[in-house]
């Protein structure tokens, strides 16, 4: 088997994006006549003419366009996973600074996180709690490097969002207290209106709640003790109360709200520790 040159296919590639030898030479750092040498090497190594020159400049045979199409992205692949070995190597040290709110911190996150640091012990994380507070904002300003939260794929040009997953709200209740209130799966609006509902300010649009509170684990303490109902993404009740005795239900005529779990970062100043964690978190996503 021949050994494959990979710097002739480098010179290819820009030979192909700039229709010029002279100007691919100048991209390289090599003189012209190096770059057409090196093309005249391709020819010989894959027996196919991939470029035809003539007076005015370069032409990409048909054969060399299809090659083309297949053979950059993975050229360009290639030199991304070198770079990333020799930038982001076990010894990188670091900060990732993740703000978040309580709902949006799960155990997949978490996971992410664990997996990531096996790869790179040094590591660190640290979480900056966001609730009610603007992530967006502080993503611009650097004060965190990511964002984890339940939000919508708006487009903003500096902001670039990943999607890692969707919930849904449920209602939830004791079982001892759902079994003495009658509620099943699916209960009867008249009868949700009738029950005491726990809540976050501003977060339920169908009923104002009896008894406010400021985050999902202060609505879950109330509701084991059997003083209401309470409204939850689902991920957080599976996730953080897997074995607690509760009742999960919906509410006939009320559509249960679905919200997508987005990773987000600013493209303009993002740090590569922080970049690569988030294409760590894409990939087990």
């Amino acid at each position: 088997m021949k050994e494959i040159n990979w710097n002739l296919y480098r010179i290819f590639i820009e030979v192909c994006k700039t229709k010029s030898q002279k100007e691919a030479a100048k991209i390289l750092g090599v003189t012209p006549s190096a770059v057409n040498q090196n093309l005249q090497s391709l020819n010989n190594q894959t027996g196919v003419k991939l470029l035809e020159t003539h007076a005015r400049g370069v032409e990409v045979t048909d054969l060399g366009a299809s090659f083309y199409k297949e053979i950059e992205p993975m050229f360009t692949r290639l030199v991304q996973l070198e770079k990333n070995l020799v930038e982001l190597n076990p010894e990188c040290e670091g900060l990732i600074k993740i703000g978040c709110a309580e709902v949006s911190l799960t155990a997949k996150l978490v996971e992410c996180e664990q997996a990531f640091r096996k790869l790179f012990p040094k590591i660190k994380f640290e979480k900056v709690c966001l609730e009610g507070e603007n992530g967006i904002g502080k993503l611009k300003t650097k004060e965190i490097d990511i964002l984890i939260g339940y939000m919508g794929m708006d487009s903003d040009v500096d902001i670039a969002k990943i999607e890692l997953g969707e919930t849904k709200a449920v209602f939830v209740a004791e079982k001892k207290y759902a079994e003495k209130q009658g509620i099943t799966s699916v209960i009867a609006k008249e009868k949700f209106e009738a029950l005491p509902l726990i809540g976050i300010r501003g977060y339920i649009p169908f009923k104002v709640p009896e008894i406010y509170v400021d985050r999902m684990e202060s609505i879950f303490q109330y509701v084991v003790r059997g003083m209401g109902i309470g409204w939850f993404w689902e991920d957080f009740i599976d996730e953080n109360h897997p074995h607690t005795p509760c009742v999960k239900f919906q509410v006939e005529g009320i559509e249960p709200t679905k919200q997508k779990l987005i990773c987000a970062y600013s493209t303009k100043l993002i740090n590569r520790t922080a970049l690569a964690f988030i294409k760590h978190v894409e990939g087990a996503n």
